[in-house]
């Protein structure tokens, strides 16, 4: 490949870059604790999880769906998988993600993410007994889309419905999300990515319209002999200051993966500790099983536990 052509893809990557930050910089007009949704928020999948969530330079598998949808255009198999996170106070996160490569056009993903916690006591006023119970339920359905532009640059995008319930009140939203990847063709090991994620124009709940919990991240990794991945992220969300996150997988012969991660968002306010994450994972033929811990501090730990079946000749 000529010089000119090396300098020629990394213009159109950069091109893309400038038209992040422009969108970065009409989007972000959120102050702290003015944000809906949270639930976006809640990292999907046992493997990105257990590598401290250091994803959007990866997204190698079905998880690309929530953190790099341009990460698709990598996927040459057709995947399914379905994940369960327990978190705190008996809330439950439920996820589902499928993918289908369509020949050249690019790979097409449909996501669900289903939060929800039953069992809430309904009181009109504290010093009073209960007056029944009710639930609060979000939900969120999302197609995907990731293409190759060429053999360096990929790009992907994201569409979300979203529904937030509490009780008998509701609201909803339409969410996007952005990606690109970039390989660097004189270091092909290492791979740049960028994402978007969750824009839109909030969620009107009762009476007010609060803002999504929009984040940009951008991050690098490092992948060797399909056996180690290294990763770095910087996350920076609308509400809350920028935090960084280290990650890394090593697959012992094809069939067991070990994982661990840090990230620094929760550091400041739960512990040192509270950024660990480990995790591991199983492979046998095209079928993947994963799972991850993820401490919280005080609050307590959280378990992740997802399997991904894949369909192809490429599914190992």
């Amino acid at each position: 490949m000529s010089t000119r052509h090396r300098i020629r893809r990394f213009k159109l990557f950069l091109m893309f870059v400038v038209l992040v930050l422009t969108v970065t910089s009409i989007t972000w007009a959120g102050n702290p604790g003015e944000t809906t949704a949270a639930f976006l928020k809640l990292g999907v999948g046992a493997r990105p999880t257990g590598m401290g969530e250091a994803f959007v330079a990866v997204a190698n598998d079905v998880n690309a769906l929530y953190w790099n949808p341009a990460g698709l255009s990598q996927l040459k198999d057709k995947e399914i998988s379905f994940g369960h996170t327990e978190w705190f106070q008996d809330i439950k996160y439920e996820y589902m993600g499928w993918i289908n490569p369509v020949g050249k056009l690019g790979t097409l993903g449909i996501s669900v993410i289903y939060l929800y916690l039953d069992g809430m006591e309904r009181r009109s006023a504290p010093s009073i007994n209960p007056e029944g119970t009710f639930g609060a339920h979000d939900l969120a359905v999302g197609l995907s889309f990731g293409k190759s532009v060429n053999s360096s640059l990929s790009i992907g995008a994201s569409l979300k419905y979203i529904n937030l319930t509490i009780d008998n009140e509701k609201g909803n939203s339409i969410v996007g999300d952005l990606g690109g990847l970039y390989k660097f063709p004189s270091l092909k090991n290492f791979t740049l990515g960028l994402q978007l994620q969750n824009m839109g124009p909030g969620v009107k709940f009762i009476s007010k319209r609060n803002q999504l919990p929009f984040r940009c991240q951008i991050g690098l990794s490092y992948r060797y002999l399909e056996k180690i991945t290294a990763a770095l992220a910087v996350n920076k969300p609308i509400d809350n200051k920028a935090s960084f996150r280290l990650g890394a997988e090593y697959w012992l012969r094809e069939v067991l993966a070990l994982r661990v991660g840090y990230k620094t968002e929760t550091i400041s306010e739960l512990g040192t500790l509270s950024g660990l994450t480990a995790g591991i994972g199983f492979k046998v033929s095209g079928v993947i099983a994963d799972y991850s811990f993820v401490p919280y501090g005080d609050l307590g730990n959280t378990h992740r536990i997802s399997m991904s079946f894949r369909f192809g000749s490429n599914r190992q």
